[in-house]
């Protein structure tokens, strides 16, 4: 989404938020990432993302206590604590919001499904749900790992562990090879049309 910035303002537009708004939920939501297959918070090296939400309103200006009322409004995010308290720590973002952009234990459990199983000997199916959404993240690039991953297994390309293969995002590499032998294929073709034609 963020690479393409027709479709980020796009979706601003039709859910009617603002940009700060936006980055409220998606700091809220990277937050709620940062556990393990067991719920135990993981923090990342540089701290955990909700301080993010603390040192922009130190920076620049605090969310206006109406805009946080408005993505409650919408269904986009929901208070943990008391409703009069609006601090990030005591809000959470909604199923509602999160189907919107991001993956959840439903695409986990699609990706699991598709995988040859082989390659999830040892490793759990709940193992690799928090693993898939931290890293996969938006439905955009789960459609691009789907994609990889069925033309992977029909070209026999798939044959990492499936943590690993998660982790390192090889989906990217079957992407690359994907396009290199359609680049391959159409030259092949060009030069063999330029012999026909000599």
């Amino acid at each position: 989404m963020f690479q393409n910035h027709h479709r980020y303002i796009d979706f601003l537009v039709e859910h009617q938020l603002t940009n700060e708004q936006f980055m409220f939920l998606y700091i809220l939501y990277a937050d709620s990432l940062e556990t393990d297959g067991d719920g135990d918070r993981v923090f990342p090296r540089e701290g955990p993302a909700i301080a993010s939400i603390w040192k922009y309103a130190q920076a620049m200006k605090s969310w206006p206590r109406a805009s946080l009322q408005h993505l409650v409004d919408r269904g986009f995010a929901r208070f943990l604590g008391p409703a009069d308290k609006f601090i990030p720590d005591l809000m959470e973002v909604t199923e509602q919001f999160r189907k919107l952009l991001f993956v959840g234990p439903e695409e986990a459990a699609l990706f699991w499904d598709a995988y040859p199983v082989p390659q999830r000997t040892g490793i759990t199916f709940r193992s690799i749900i928090p693993l898939y959404r931290r890293t996969v993240l938006t439905l955009l690039v789960h459609r691009q790992v789907m994609d990889a991953l069925q033309w992977g297994i029909r070209h026999h390309l798939i044959d990492q562990n499936i943590r690993v293969w998660i982790t390192n995002q090889r989906w990217k590499d079957v992407e690359c090879i994907r396009r290199c032998r359609d680049l391959h294929a159409e030259t092949s073709q060009d030069i063999t049309f330029g012999t026909s034609e000599k």
